[in-house]
């Protein structure tokens, strides 16, 4: 994808205008940039400050976000996609969720998907999870966990339909 004309001049920055750059990086600079934010303002909004917490043990938040120019180049150049798996693993998810009815529970199965590398099968009573995960282990940057439809409603308890799914594996 490559910046157009309506892309705020806040997130070109950084980014030469025609430039093609892999649809992840911008989706996770804004996750990042907007996260950090939240972070320094939270004192005052009370916001979720998970990430920038996690991040912020680490990172200087004030430092990283001094110029939106370089926390731009950082996340369209520099990071290195064979370090960042679960970044796309939910970038992927959110895109092809955006295909399907959309529900509360779409957040958190993109989060849910950036665990994908941490397992050999991923169980969900979610069809249309099941068939968003088959789609991004397609092409995902690394090897990822098989998902899985569980169906409780079949079963005396949700006990029992796990251990019948795990069965077929």
């Amino acid at each position: 994808m490559s910046p157009s004309e309506e892309t705020p001049a806040e997130q070109r920055a950084g980014w030469a205008a025609g430039e093609e750059i892999a649809a992840w990086r911008p989706y996770n600079r804004e996750v990042y940039w907007n996260a950090f934010a939240t972070g320094r303002r939270a004192i005052l909004t009370h916001e979720d400050t998970t990430y920038a917490d996690w991040v912020g043990a680490r990172v200087d938040l004030h430092l990283i976000c001094a110029s939106r120019e370089a926390f731009n180049r950082f996340w369209l150049h520099e990071v290195e996609p064979a370090y960042m798996p679960r970044n796309w693993l939910r970038w992927a998810a959110d895109t092809v969720q955006e295909d399907m009815k959309v529900t509360n529970g779409n957040p958190i199965d993109a989060q849910h998907a950036s665990y994908l590398p941490d397992c050999d099968a991923f169980l969900t009573a979610d069809k249309n999870f099941v068939r968003v995960l088959d789609r991004i282990a397609e092409q995902a940057p690394a090897p990822v966990g098989k998902a899985h439809r569980v169906t409780p409603a079949a079963h005396n308890s949700i006990v029992d339909a796990i251990e019948t799914t795990l069965r077929t594996l």
